[in-house]
């Protein structure tokens, strides 16, 4: 706690993840919630070029029961407050938390599936309630990082399908940029290579019954190089939680 607003950073200054190596790693670091913005129900889509993935999930209570539901099946265990458990993700996975909690995702060490082109980064999931409608990004030049991308996931293939890249359809964008899946729980996600040195309007645009509308969906944009990485959350909505100073 503290009497004034202040900013909190996790971080590691030589993280290897799923590696034993010590010889190399990488520096993490994230801009960590107030625990008022955690959530209960998150999603997480495998990485591109990845054979798996590690997320954190770290409990805000006592007695929090949490169910993890990927390919392989359901599984649940109990955190209580400031307990944590990592678990290695090979496929589309749905964290459902009784208590506030915060995720964490994290690509591997370049040495768990000796892919050159990858290293650790850290990302926070966002809380499916914070989804927004619409996210700008942009990517580094490419001799800094040549593979960028993004994913994005939905509530269902429609609320997918209704997601536009710079005004360009998911479906639309050119053969071999996009690959598509689904949950085991029913909801879709996307991931899309982008160009190097590029900026991007991502928005959702969807024709229904009520006439055109939006719908929320969740993106993590990242990269990779030579034995480097980065990642981030596309940004979230939240209410003001805070008096003005």
């Amino acid at each position: 706690t503290s009497t004034k607003p202040v900013a909190v950073f996790g971080s590691h200054r030589c993280a290897n993840v799923q590696s034993s190596n010590q010889f190399f790693c990488d520096v993490v670091v994230e801009e960590l919630l107030p625990v008022a913005g955690w959530g209960t129900l998150f999603y997480v889509a495998p990485l591109a070029t990845r054979a798996s993935d590690t997320v954190r999930i770290l409990s805000s209570e006592i007695k929090n029961n949490i169910t993890v539901t990927g390919g392989g099946g359901a599984s649940a265990f109990v955190l209580d407050r400031a307990e944590y458990k990592d678990i290695v993700l090979d496929s589309p996975t749905r964290i459902v938390c009784r208590r506030p909690s915060l995720v964490a995702h994290f690509s591997n060490s370049s040495d768990a599936d000796h892919v050159i082109k990858s290293d650790p980064f850290m990302a926070l999931v966002q809380p499916a309630d914070s989804w927004l409608m619409r996210y700008r990004l942009c990517t580094p030049p490419a001799d800094q990082f040549e593979l960028n991308y993004m994913n994005v996931i939905a509530e269902t293939s429609s609320g997918l399908n209704s997601i536009r890249v710079n005004g360009t359809a998911l479906g639309a964008l050119p053969p071999g940029t996009v690959t598509t899946g689904a949950f085991a729980t029913g909801q879709a996600f996307a991931r899309v290579r982008l160009n190097p040195d590029g900026a991007y309007l991502i928005d959702s645009f969807f024709v229904g019954a009520a006439g055109i509308t939006s719908v929320p969906f969740g993106l993590t944009a990242y990269g990779f190089s030579e034995f480097d990485s980065y990642g981030y959350h596309g940004g979230m909505q939240s209410e003001d939680i805070l008096p003005p100073l």
